[in-house]
Formats: C-alpha cells, sequence, structure tokens
C-alpha cells in the first residue's frame, strides 16, 4: 500500500474517529481515499443527498493531510504499527472485514499478529463477583491445558476483561486488549501496569487516533471489534444492561457463535447471562470441553501441554509477606502495606502485579487489595 494512500485514509480516520460510516461509504464510492479528497465540495454534498455537514469542508480544506502525515511518523517513531483496511497485506485482522461496521485503519502497540487459528472473545461486567472472576480463570487455564492455544481478545476493562487478560498471560497465551481510548493512553489508567506484559504477549489495539476525546460511546464502538475479531465471545459474567450484551448483540449479528455462563436464579451478576440463553442469543457454556466440541474445534488441538506459569525473578519471600499481610485483614492499599511488611513500594508494586497474575491477589479500586 502506496504512503500516500496511508496518509489520506488516516485523514479520513481523522475527520471521522468518533463515526467511520460516512468515510467508508466515501471510499466504496470513490474507489480510495485518495480519490476522496479529489471530490469538490458540490459533489461531496450531492453523495449525501444535499445535506451539509462540517466534515465535507474539511475533507475540501485538505489541511487535515498534513496532520495526517504527522500522526504517521509519530507512530513510526513512538513504535506503533498502523493496520490499514484496504491494505490485505498488512496484517488486519480479515475477520473484522466480514463486519460491514469494520475500522479504516487499526493502532497496534505489541508484537502479536492479530489472527490466529482459534481467537475467542471473552467479556463480562466490571463488577465481576469472585465466582465470576474463579470461573474466567478456569475456563481460561483449561483452554489453555487443552492444547487449542487461542488467542483471547478482551478490553481491559475492570472485572471479567482483566481478569481475562491476566489469565492468558499466567497461561502463557497471547491476549489482545481492545481499547476505547487513543494509542498512547491506556483506561483504566491502573491497568497501565499490565500494558508492557500484554505488548510483550499480545498487543494493544485501538482505531482512535491521538488527541481523540474518551467519549463514553468509544468504549461502546469498540465492542464490535471485540465481537468481530473473534470466532466465538463468551460472556463470563453479566447484568441485563451493558457492554457484554452489546457486544453479544453484536457478535450475533455477525454471525459470530454466542456463549454465556449461566448464574443462579436471582443473581444480580448473572441476570444478563440467563437472559441471553433464555432468548437464544447464547449457547449455555457448560464445560471447557463441549464448547471445544460445539465449535468443531477437535482438529485444532495440538499436543495438551502443562500450564506452565510465568516466572519472575523476585524473592518468594517479599510475596510471602504480603499474603501474609493481607490474610490477617480483608484488604490493604500500598501504604498500609509497606508500613506492615516494609518492603519498599517499588519492589512492593511489582509483587503485587506478580501475585495478581499468579491468581493469589485482587486489585480493588481505590489502589486496595485483598487475597483471593
Amino acid at each position: 500500500m502506496e504512503r500516500d494512500e496511508k496518509i489520506f485514509t488516516a485523514a479520513l480516520n481523522s475527520i471521522f474517529r468518533y463515526n467511520g460510516s460516512p468515510a467508508r461509504e466515501l471510499i466504496a464510492f470513490t474507489g480510495s481515499a485518495e480519490s476522496v479528497f479529489k471530490l469538490k465540495e458540490n459533489e461531496l454534498r450531492e453523495i449525501f443527498g444535499g445535506r451539509e455537514y462540517s466534515f465535507i469542508k474539511e475533507i475540501v480544506n485538505r489541511a487535515v493531510l498534513e496532520e495526517a502525515e504527522k500522526e504517521l511518523i509519530w507512530a513510526e517513531r513512538s513504535g506503533i504499527e498502523i493496520l490499514f483496511s484496504t491494505d490485505l497485506t498488512g496484517g488486519y485482522p480479515k475477520r473484522l472485514l466480514e463486519c460491514e461496521d469494520y475500522p479504516l485503519l487499526i493502532y497496534k502497540r505489541g508484537t502479536s499478529p492479530l489472527e490466529a487459528r482459534v481467537v475467542i472473545s471473552v467479556v463480562g461486567t466490571r463488577r465481576a463477583t469472585v465466582n465470576g472472576i474463579n470461573t474466567c480463570k478456569k475456563i481460561i487455564g483449561e483452554l489453555a491445558e487443552s492444547g487449542l492455544n487461542p488467542l483471547i481478545v478482551s478490553g481491559l476493562a475492570f472485572g471479567i476483561d482483566i481478569t481475562a487478560h491476566k489469565s492468558a498471560l499466567e497461561n502463557n497465551l497471547r491476549t489482545i486488549a481492545v481499547l476505547g481510548n487513543s494509542p498512547d493512553t491506556v483506561y483504566p489508567v491502573s491497568h497501565g501496569k499490565y500494558s508492557s506484559q500484554i505488548e510483550r504477549n499480545g498487543a494493544l489495539i485501538t482505531e482512535f487516533p491521538r488527541n481523540s476525546l474518551s467519549f463514553k460511546i468509544n468504549f461502546i464502538r469498540r465492542n464490535r471489534i471485540i465481537a468481530g475479531m473473534a470466532d466465538a465471545i463468551i460472556i463470563a459474567e453479566s447484568g441485563e444492561k451493558g457492554g457484554s450484551m452489546i457486544t453479544a448483540s453484536l457478535a450475533s449479528s455477525y454471525a459470530r457463535d454466542v456463549f454465556a455462563i449461566p448464574g443462579r436464579f436471582g443473581d444480580t451478576q448473572s441476570k444478563g447471562c440467563n437472559m441471553l440463553i433464555s432468548k437464544n442469543v447464547a449457547s449455555l457454556f457448560y464445560s471447557t470441553e463441549s464448547f471445544i466440541d460445539q465449535m468443531g474445534w477437535q482438529d485444532f488441538i495440538t499436543k495438551k501441554r502443562p500450564v506452565q506459569q510465568i516466572l519472575f525473578g523476585l524473592e518468594s519471600g517479599e510475596k510471602e509477606k504480603i499474603l501474609v499481610a493481607l490474610a490477617s485483614v480483608s484488604e490493604l492499599n500500598i501504604d498500609e502495606m509497606t508500613r506492615i511488611t516494609g518492603i519498599a513500594i517499588p519492589l512492593l508494586s511489582s509483587s503485587l502485579v506478580e501475585l495478581e497474575l499468579e491468581g493469589k491477589v485482587a486489585a480493588l479500586p481505590g489502589k486496595r487489595y485483598s487475597i483471593i
């Protein structure tokens, strides 16, 4: 793909960063992003039924092209790869192209390809219960043990999403975090401590360019990428409303297989999953083995392997002190743990990240921690 076409595509992505539909229509109509910028103002207005749109003047003005070129240079210097939907050899995930609302381009931080023979998205509520978290961990652990070697996709949010990422890392599976913000930031900020590990063992991706505003709708839009990238979506735990339910609906519209883990009658955080199953939007997730069978993935299974947790270089004595401190109370913040254990904050923070990945400690809102 020629660099000029990349600049024109990046410019359109910037203009339509919060609603890519008109950009896709214009490229389909003219044949290329460059051709869009050759249209005159009256031609653009005619394409959109004579209506006046602010983006028409942006396209005619062409000043956005200079900013787009700066964006490409910045990405190159920052080690961020930009994958274009019109470049079939550039690593853009082909599953996304099956979805009519695919993003024009994707910013990628990390080394992992965005495709695999098996891609599974795992999502759920931000307010996950201990049971939901443990179930999510168990499923991903079993997927790793099965020899299926799937790529795990989620949204880096609190609760089930971050549990899915951490469990994938713990089990040496590649994982992709789909962001609802610009590529140079991580949200929530507290999950920035996992970003380098995800980059090494997967990737962080987004369609939003630098300096994009963090509108709530962005996180809803990113759900279509989570849904569209996968062969199957597992809703681990969800209330009746929220991003997981939107992801399930989108996945169903893309003809993706949706599975939901049922919960007890009346449990608030299981109502969404139970409803999806009752309305036949999702299949009941009965067991990991039956899930693999239902998806017809038996032939994809390589030699089963024991789960090998990530090994760390820190002394186990530091982590043991933390676990002892947390065992005596329900939860502690960083300052309280430093006072009790005598461990310096940098080493304490590193130890806590490792304990989280090992599934022994849970991070809570307000930078507090509890033992699992």
